[in-house]
C-alpha cells in the first residue's frame, strides 16, 4: 500500500501542535490538593528532590513536603473541605491525599514541630501521622506537638482519637483535654497552662481563591486564622 507523501507532511506539522494543545489541556487542570493561604518567613516546599521557597497563593500537590524556618510560618488549606493547617516555626509536613467516590482522605505526616488544625466539614479520613503516633479526628480544632520525647494532642473542639504506634493504644482526647503519646502508651490529663503556653490560633481572616477543576472554575472562600 502506497503512502501519501502529502498526507504524511501534513500529519507531522501537525503532530506538534495536537502534542502542544493537549500538554496546554492537562495543565489547565488543577490537580493541587491544597492552597498556601499565606506564607511568611522562611517557608519551604519540596516537590520531588527540589526544594524551594513556597509563597502565598501557591498550590500544593499529593506527596509535597513543607518545612518552616525559626522564623517561618504557613497557614494551608485543603480546596475539598477546607481543613486547615496552621504551620509554626521548625514544624515539618508532607500532605498526603488520595481522592475518590466523592472524598478525599488526607494524612498529614508531621515529623516535627508544632501545627494548629481544624476540619469544619470533614469528606474523608483526617490524619496526623508523628514518629510515635496517630491522631484521626472528627469535626475539631487541635494543636499537635511532635518531637524526640513524643506527641501531644491539645483538643480545642470535638474530638481527637490518639493511638500508640507500637502498641496500638488508643485514647480519646476531648475538648479541653491534653493526650501524651511516647509510641508505647497514651494518656490523658486535663490541659493546663503551661500546655497552652505560645498557643495562638491568630486573628480570623477571609479570603477568595480561584480553583480550576478541569473546565470548571470556581471560586472557594476560606475563612482562616492567621
Amino acid at each position: 500500500m502506497k503512502t501519501n507523501p502529502l498526507r504524511s507532511l501534513l500529519a507531522a506539522l501537525l503532530l506538534p501542535v495536537l502534542l502542544g494543545v493537549v500538554a496546554t489541556s492537562s495543565m489547565a487542570q488543577d490537580k493541587s490538593v491544597a492552597v498556601t493561604v499565606k506564607a511568611t518567613g522562611e517557608v519551604l516546599v519540596k516537590a520531588g528532590s527540589s526544594e524551594s521557597p513556597l509563597k502565598s497563593g501557591a498550590r500544593l500537590n499529593d506527596g509535597d513536603q513543607v518545612r518552616t524556618g525559626p522564623d517561618g510560618r504557613a497557614v494551608l488549606v485543603f480546596t475539598d473541605d477546607k481543613s486547615q493547617l496552621k504551620l509554626t516555626p521548625n514544624t515539618k509536613v508532607v500532605l498526603h491525599a488520595r481522592r475518590g467516590s466523592g472524598r478525599t482522605d488526607k494524612e498529614v505526616e508531621m515529623s516535627q514541630g508544632t501545627l494548629w488544625s481544624k476540619v469544619t466539614r470533614q469528606q474523608g479520613e483526617f490524619r496526623i501521622a508523628t514518629p510515635t503516633s496517630v491522631a484521626s479526628v472528627k469535626g475539631t480544632a487541635w494543636w499537635t506537638k511532635a518531637d524526640e520525647e513524643g506527641t501531644d494532642i491539645i483538643t480545642e473542639e470535638g474530638i481527637v482519637g490518639l493511638t500508640s504506634r507500637e502498641s496500638s493504644q488508643e485514647v480519646d482526647v476531648m475538648s479541653g483535654q491534653t493526650g501524651h503519646s511516647d509510641g508505647q502508651a497514651s494518656t490523658v490529663r486535663p490541659t493546663s497552662d503551661a500546655d497552652q503556653e505560645g498557643l495562638e490560633r491568630g486573628e480570623l481572616k477571609r479570603v477568595v481563591v480561584p480553583i480550576q477543576d478541569g473546565d470548571t472554575r470556581r471560586e472557594l472562600i476560606i475563612e482562616y486564622y492567621e
